[in-house]
């Protein structure tokens, strides 16, 4: 979600807000994903495509890693070439 809304300009309002306090309250590796009802969190970190969107919401897209890992999987590798995507058509942000 946050992805999206950056990527078309909208950085404002209360469910981003939230999730970039989260994320930066989180340390330099945020759990893969947050239980909202429990507040069980996942024992491993967020991937990298997940933090090219941290990087991408915080206005750090210039951060963002211009090519891909073999460590990626599908879904961290197509988060990162949106993330870059959106970065660029934000002129770097």
């Amino acid at each position: 979600m946050p992805l999206y809304w950056v990527w078309a300009g909208i950085t404002g309002g209360e469910a981003l807000a939230a999730i970039d306090h989260f994320w930066r309250t989180s340390g330099p590796r945020p759990p893969a994903w947050v239980d909202l009802n429990s507040g069980a969190r996942a024992d491993y970190p967020l991937s990298r495509g997940g933090l090219a969107v941290r990087a991408l919401l915080q206005g750090h897209g210039s951060r963002i890693p211009a090519s891909l890992s073999s460590k990626d999987d599908y879904y961290s590798a197509s988060l990162l070439m949106l993330a870059n995507l959106a970065a660029q058509a934000n002129g770097g942000r």
